[in-house]
């Protein structure tokens, strides 16, 4: 991204009267990923957490990328294809992990969306075995959330899915709920037991 067009877009995200960030707009970012790769938003927010070494939750939830994470787990349809891209230009360490965990969050609240996501992976350039691993961990729930939660999570996401009627995304639906059944063969539930399919 060249010097003038990373000011314009910076000068583009509105700031609230104490002079922070308020919500991105994903049709900015969109915008940008569009004109410049997702890799300009990548170095820029990691650019962001390399300067500021955040050291608390609350420092880290301040940044741009934290905001972004959290807008992806809303579901939104415009949000989850700023994470379809960014895929792409994310490496295979922790800023595709936290994509993937931020997609995993959309999952019971907008089950359709996310398939969509996951079936277009590889349409975006990303390699058949990279696009896989990113699939597996959105439908693990252990993968973004630990003990009771990721059970919780895991059969909320597992309901959501069933409802979901649309054809072309049965194949990837039905390998979605594999995985998640698989993980919560090994997350306790409420009750102590293990998980579906065991009964």
């Amino acid at each position: 991204m060249s010097r003038l067009s990373h000011l314009l877009f910076i000068f583009s995200i509105p700031l609230l009267a104490d002079g922070k960030k308020s919500d991105l707009d994903p049709k900015v970012l969109l915008r940008e990923i569009a004109r410049h790769g997702a890799d300009s938003v990548l170095s820029r927010t990691e650019g962001e957490i390399d300067q500021k070494l955040p050291q608390t939750h609350s420092e880290w939830e301040q940044t741009e990328w934290a905001n972004i994470l959290r807008h992806i787990e809303t579901g939104d349809s415009l949000w989850l294809e700023v994470a379809g891209k960014c895929f792409k230009a994310a490496d295979h360490g922790v800023t595709c992990d936290d994509l993937a965990a931020s997609v995993a969050q959309a999952l019971p609240s907008a089950p359709s969306r996310v398939l969509r996501l996951i079936s277009g992976l590889k349409k975006n350039g990303i390699a058949e075995k990279q696009a896989n691993n990113i699939a597996e961990n959105i439908c693990t729930p252990s993968f973004s959330k630990h003990g009771q939660d990721a059970y919780e999570h895991g059969m909320k996401a597992q309901n959501a899915l069933k409802k979901v009627r649309n054809k072309k995304l049965e194949p990837v639906k039905k390998r979605c709920l594999e995985w998640i059944i698989k993980d919560l063969g090994s997350a306790p539930s409420s009750s102590g037991s293990k998980s579906l399919g065991k009964k």
